[in-house]
């Protein structure tokens, strides 16, 4: 993250890194080959949320949508 980065801009960076963990995960849980992906997958979905809560105050409605 940049020093002077916004809160939107560091909301966005955390979301992305969190989108890119589902992305990797996906294919070892849709072939059902690693039960540790659907762990991992859970985890970053679980923080994206948590994450879209937290930021509420930052994120205008629609994008958390």
């Amino acid at each position: 993250m940049k020093r002077r980065s916004t809160a939107r801009d560091a909301v966005r960076e955390v979301l992305h890194g969190l989108g890119d963990i589902v992305g990797q995960r996906w294919p070892a849980v849709r072939a059902d080959v690693d039960p540790e992906a659907v762990h991992e997958l859970r985890i970053a979905l679980r923080q994206a949320r948590a994450v879209l809560w937290a930021s509420r105050d930052v994120l205008p409605d629609r994008a958390r949508e």
